[in-house]
C-alpha cells in the first residue's frame, strides 16, 4: 500500500501502486500532481524490492508506463528480479510458460492450489508486449499515419542485458530489428523493414537523429546516448 494519504472527497486512504499507475494513464492531473506520483510511484517499487505488487489490473500496465515516464531503468529492475514474487522467481523455479502465480510451484513445496494454478495466463505473460515495443523497440499502431515505430529502450546502467534480437510479423510483413550495448558504451543497431512501408526511427545512438525512413535493411554505430 501506498504510504502517503490521497485526498478523495473528505476521505484520505493510501494508493496502492495499481491505483498509482492507473492515474497516470489515465487521470487528469496538474503537473504537480503527476510529479508527485512519479515520484512516490518510483520509492514505492524500490521500498518493495523491485518485486511484483501489482495485480491482474495493474500488472499489463506496469512496465508500460514506467516507460511513458522516462522510468524504464526501474522497469528493467522489475523485470530481472529474482524474489517471490517475479517474473524470475517463476523461471528459477523451472517455469518454461508464463504462470498465473508465481509460485504456482515451487522447488521447496511443490504445486500450489490447483483451484487457482493457471501455467499459461495472460496477466503476467502481458509483459511480453512490454519486451517487444519497449526492450527490443518494435511498436506498431495502424492508427498513425507513419504505423510503425523503433525506438528502443537501452539501459544507460549495467543491468543484465546487453543486446535484443527478435521479429514481429505485422500485417505489413515481418519486421526484424536488433541491439547491442558493448562495454565500451558503443552501440550497434540492425534493421530490417519491409518494402512497403515507411517507419519512424528514434535510437539512443549519438549521431543519429529522428527520422522516417523507408523499407530496406539499416545499421547504424555510434556511442550511447539518453533519450530525451
Amino acid at each position: 500500500q501506498y504510504k502517503m494519504p490521497w485526498n478523495v472527497g473528505e476521505t484520505e486512504y493510501p494508493l496502492s501502486q495499481t491505483e498509482m499507475l492507473f492515474m497516470l494513464r489515465y487521470a487528469q492531473l496538474t503537473e504537480k500532481q503527476e510529479q508527485l506520483i512519479v515520484a512516490e510511484l518510483k520509492a514505492d517499487i524500490e521500498e518493495q524490492g523491485y518485486r511484483v505488487v501489482t495485480g491482474f489490473a495493474g500488472t499489463p500496465v506496469l512496465l508500460p508506463v514506467l516507460s511513458e515516464y522516462g522510468m524504464s531503468e526501474t522497469a528493467y529492475r522489475i523485470l530481472f528480479c529474482e524474489e517471490n514474487p517475479s517474473w524470475l522467481y517463476s523461471v528459477n523455479q523451472g517455469a518454461t510458460t508464463i504462470w498465473e502465480r508465481y509460485d504456482s510451484y515451487t522447488a521447496e513445496n511443490g504445486f500450489a492450489d490447483a483451484t487457482m494454478n493457471s501455467f499459461n495466463h495472460f496477466n503476467e505473460g502481458s509483459v511480453a508486449q512490454w519486451m517487444y515495443e519497449s526492450m527490443l523497440g518494435i511498436r506498431v499502431d495502424l492508427s498513425e499515419e507513419i504505423p510503425i515505430i523503433i525506438q528502443p529502450q537501452i539501459p544507460e546502467s549495467d543491468i543484465d542485458i546487453h543486446q535484443a534480437r527478435g521479429h514481429y510479423d505485422s500485417v505489413y510483413g515481418r519486421i526484424e530489428f536488433s541491439w547491442e550495448k558493448k562495454a565500451d558504451g558503443m552501440v550497434t543497431a540492425r534493421l530490417s523493414l519491409p518494402e512497403n512501408v515507411r517507419a519512424k526511427v528514434v535510437l539512443p545512438i549519438e549521431g543519429t537523429e529522428k527520422s522516417v525512413i523507408s523499407g530496406g535493411e539499416y545499421e547504424w554505430n555510434g556511442k550511447y546516448k539518453l533519450l530525451e
